[in-house]
């Protein structure tokens, strides 16, 4: 089997496998390209989303500390 596949050494067939193995690792790249900025957008909108929380929940906690306070002010 070895033999066979160093027995045809055409310039043709070299540049046809050579252009094969080309298009190959363009179309994975493209392929690790799309899924990474999959993920990407998929981490910021987990992230926007966390903050948000952060946000809502600081709000609230500074709400009841001036409800307390002014409560306590009677």
């Amino acid at each position: 089997m070895t033999v066979l596949a160093y027995r045809d050494s055409e310039p043709e067939s070299r540049d046809f496998w050579k252009h094969e193995l080309t298009q190959a690792v363009s179309e994975i790249r493209r392929m690790y390209d799309d899924k990474l900025e999959l993920m990407r957008a998929d981490m910021e909108s987990s992230c926007a989303v966390k903050v948000i929380g952060i946000s809502v929940a600081v709000g609230e906690l500074i709400l009841l500390r001036l409800k307390l306070h002014w409560f306590d002010s009677f």
